[in-house]
């Protein structure tokens, strides 16, 4: 989670949903954002004991909250199902549902 959060802003709020799947809430945020914030990550390095540079990569499903939206949950579930096509094209990608 700390590598995610070097890369949002201040006012980007992250939250765990569950294992390794997290939901980041990027307010007056392009859709875009998502392809920076995978390269973020990606160029993140930290060291450990055991190995001298870790590299991280990410999966994200984006979508945005529309005013039709009834609450956060219809536009939390066009982002995992847009996170799902990530993960069965290959991963470390993004991809936007298809409103977005």
């Amino acid at each position: 989670m700390q590598v995610c959060r070097h890369a949002l802003r201040d006012l980007d709020v992250i939250a765990r949903l569950g294992g390794e799947e997290f939901a980041a809430l990027l307010p007056e945020t392009r859709p875009r954002a998502g392809i920076s914030g995978r390269r973020a990550v990606e160029t993140t390095e930290v060291a450990t004991e055991s190995d001298p540079i870790v590299r991280f990569t990410i999966s994200i499903g984006v979508a945005t909250l529309r005013d039709t939206d009834g609450n956060i949950d219809t536009a939390l579930g066009r982002a995992d199902q847009a996170l799902y096509q990530v993960k069965e094209t290959g991963r470390n990608w993004v991809c936007c549902d298809e409103a977005t």
